[in-house]
Formats: structure tokens, sequence, C-alpha cells
């Protein structure tokens, strides 16, 4: 049996050193993000969205904006979200930091939805 994964949380309980969470890494370097969502297409598009704020308290940035998809204006076809990945930061305790990917919808696109694409290639 193997107890790495045991020890190491008991370690950082113990000694009192904060283990972050998979896949989070831990840092003592905290780069300040500024990025913020700029867009002119989201109601001129054919896959519109709306803009909400995902809030945590602990992580920089606190707030995220980030896209929610509307109806798409195409017959037969599904809206979905763009999405990238960025880093943000938990604090643990004092000068430590958590560094973990966040998965950020940007904006919307349209694609053709399952049931239909199952039947066209069925033909």
């Amino acid at each position: 049996m193997d107890s790495t994964p045991l020890l190491l949380v008991l370690m950082g309980t113990v000694c009192g050193i904060p283990v972050c969470k998979h896949p989070c890494e831990r840092t003592i370097v905290y780069n300040e993000l500024s990025f913020k969502h700029i867009s002119e297409f989201q109601d001129s598009s054919v896959a519109p969205w709306e803009m909400s704020i995902d809030t945590v308290s602990d992580r920089h940035p606190e707030n995220i904006l980030y896209a929610e998809c509307k109806d798409c204006t195409l017959k037969n076809m599904d809206a979905k979200p763009i999405m990238i990945e960025v880093s943000v930061y938990h604090n643990i305790t004092g000068p430590a930091w958590c560094k973990c990917p966040f998965n950020l919808a940007v904006g919307c696109t349209c694609v053709q939805k399952i049931d239909e694409l199952m039947h066209v290639m069925d033909m």
C-alpha cells in the first residue's frame, strides 16, 4: 500500500504548511492579474451571450467576468461557450499562494445540434 498521499497531507497539517489541492501548485510568487473582458459582439453574434460575474473572496482576481450563452439565433444549432484556461491565485497563508487553472468562457459560438448531426451522418 502506497502511503505517499496520506503522508503529504499529514506533513502539511502537522508542520503547518498548507497544501494546495490538485491541480493547483504552491507558489510564493503571485503575479498580479489584470485582464478584463472587452467585447462588442455579445449582442450582434448569432450565438449571443451575457456577461456574469464569478466571485470568490480568497481568489485573485476576486471577480471574474465570464460569458453565459443565450439561445443560438440559427435554426437547428446550439450555442456553446468558447473556453480558455487562465491562472488564478488562492491565498493560503501569508505570502503563500496556490496557482490554479480556471476555465473561462470568453464568448459563444453556434454548433450543430447533436441529434441533427447524427441524422446527417446516418444518410
